[in-house]
């Protein structure tokens, strides 16, 4: 065999590739199994539901945490009306209101997140939620087609947050000198390039909306 391969070489010719192996067609019982592993995968997203419910939850207990805070806000008020603006006791229940109002609308930001991710993982992984179909309301605030939007919603709502988070922080701190001066103006500055590059990605996400439905 290598003599007739080697007579081939030296005319020039080269030896005739081997022949392809015919592939072995799939079986009925292998395609039935994987149709049947198919099926079970695909069924498996229902599992969201269980993050579905959880995000629910959640979304009661921090909007009962809020409400909370809210009515202690309400009692500080009513002290504050009390006892006067003026003197020690006056400033005092004021930054007491305010402290307990940025609570507030700290724990509704993050009830709010998790209401958007769980109807969020429900209309991705489950199906679209039936009573929203034709509704404005949802194609503005809820209508969520991939991952991707799913978590640029929920990054707008947590840059929200923090910037609540780091107001209050800037409420408790105490100036002392000139370097505290500074950290304060560059978190205030980093609070406002944070709400630009928000917007900004939000006018992009609305511009490339445009264009799909002008195509």
């Amino acid at each position: 065999m290598r003599a007739a391969v080697d007579r081939w070489r030296s005319a020039g010719l080269s030896p005739a590739p081997p022949a392809p192996i015919p592939s072995k067609p799939m079986t009925e019982p292998t395609a039935t199994g994987l149709n049947a592993l198919e099926a079970f995968l695909w069924r498996s997203r229902f599992l969201v539901i269980v993050a579905v419910l959880a995000s629910l939850a959640m979304t009661l207990a921090l909007m009962a945490v809020a409400l909370a805070d809210t009515g202690s806000l309400v009692a500080a008020a009513f002290q504050y009306f009390g006892a006067g603006p003026e003197g020690g006791a006056g400033d005092e229940l004021r930054t007491r209101i305010i402290a307990h109002s940025v609570r507030a609308v700290d724990g509704f930001l993050l009830a709010t997140v998790m209401f958007i991710f769980g109807i969020g993982l429900y209309d991705l992984f489950i199906r679209r939620i039936q009573q929203s179909r034709g509704s404005a309301r949802y194609s503005r605030i809820m209508e969520i087609r991939n991952l991707d939007e799913l978590k640029s919603k929920l990054g707008k709502v947590i840059v929200l947050i923090l910037i609540v988070k780091l107001f209050e922080n800037t409420l408790a701190m105490k100036v002392e000198d000139a370097t505290d001066v500074l950290m304060m103006g560059g978190a205030v500055l980093l609070m406002a390039v944070a709400l630009y590059v928000s917007h900004m990605e939000g006018g992009r996400s609305r511009s490339r909306e445009r264009d799909e439905g002008a195509e």
